[in-house]
């Protein structure tokens, strides 16, 4: 049981979808993301119109959060399908994977991904690969065997690992620059 019911929360959520506040955008994403997952057939009509609109955003997180509940309508919904599919190609790599994931959960349901996938499993980047490569095999169980798609199956991506900020960008870790002392100075 959910508080407060979907049936009650959903419809406001989708109008948030388009609010001016990037934070509250994300948390409608997130919320219609638990709803999707809880009780999918009791979120409102318009639910897969107004999430396909959110993967357009501008906000990358928020088009990232949109994906996951489209995800889980795909299996009922063409459109939800055809918006995740869509997402294999956007330019942020974790929506790539947002998709992917979401393809996989979908199973033999999203067949009309193959193709798709098959693209973003000759990416160089390891997670995008692996991820293709668990929605392949759920989409297609028999591509399991394939060498490729068995060794990316297998494959532990290392972490990613950000870039540390520069120092210099941040008060009080810039290198402290060496005073001379007085008495080089005085020669």
């Amino acid at each position: 049981l959910m508080f407060p019911p979907p049936q009650e929360a959903a419809a406001p959520l989708l109008k948030t979808l388009k609010d001016g506040d990037l934070k509250v955008r994300r948390a409608a994403a997130s919320a219609l993301g638990n709803y999707a997952v809880a009780s999918p057939a009791a979120l409102p009509a318009g639910t897969v119109a107004a999430l396909l609109a959110a993967t357009r955003d501008a906000d990358p997180e928020t088009r990232n959060l949109a994906v996951f509940p489209l995800g889980r309508l795909a299996p009922a919904d063409k459109s939800a399908l055809d918006a995740v599919i869509q997402a294999l190609a956007n330019s942020d790599p974790d929506v790539r994977l947002s998709a992917a994931a979401a393809l996989a959960a979908a199973g033999k349901k999203a067949a009309a991904a193959e193709k798709a996938l098959w693209k973003v499993f000759r990416s160089r980047d390891c997670r995008q690969k692996t991820a293709a490569a668990r929605a392949l095999a759920a989409v297609k169980p028999e591509l399991r065997r394939l060498p490729a798609v068995a060794r990316a199956l297998k494959t532990i991506c290392p972490a990613v690992k950000e870039a540390p900020p520069d120092p210099s960008a941040l008060p009080g870790l810039a290198p402290k620059k060496k005073k001379k002392s007085a008495v080089k100075a005085a020669h």
